[in-house]
């Protein structure tokens, strides 16, 4: 519909605690928006990023379409990150994500504790509440999780 421009998807961060960027179609082209300031005004603008452009019916390409929309585009990539996981039974296991060169008996990681259950579901626990890099990995057995 031509002159929408209300939120039609949504497109989410790599991880759980990134932001997420409404996608709006606009005079059929998508557009993400990368500034919280860029909602109040129409795509393209600021704070806008073309995701998909609107083609012409029948036309033969001319091979000068649009730039891709990447993480980087966006302006978030994911980090390396540094990466433990501990199985402790089938159902069952922890992870935990520091910077590359943490050590396991430093703070300085993000612990989860992972649940299968019989049903399929799935549970995610974070030690002490929070995701917050300020665990130490060699403690994720005593670390209480919420």
């Amino acid at each position: 519909m031509q002159g929408k421009w209300e939120p039609s998807r949504t497109y989410y961060g790599p991880s759980e605690a990134a932001p997420f960027y409404p996608v709006v179609e606009y005079k059929g082209s998508s557009y993400v928006c990368t500034d919280p300031e860029g909602t109040m005004a129409k795509p393209p603008g600021k704070g806008w990023v073309l995701f998909a452009a609107k083609g012409t019916p029948g036309a033969a390409s001319s091979g000068g379409g649009a730039a891709i929309v990447t993480d980087a585009t966006l302006g978030f990539e994911a980090a390396a990150m540094a990466v433990r996981l501990d199985f402790i039974d089938e159902s069952t296991f922890y992870r935990g994500e520091a910077v590359p060169g943490t050590a396991e008996s430093a703070a300085g990681w993000r612990i989860k504790l992972v649940t299968f259950g019989a049903d399929g579901d799935v549970t995610e626990q974070w030690a002490g509440g929070t995701a917050a890099y300020d665990k130490v990995w060699a403690d994720r057995l005593t670390l209480i999780y919420v």
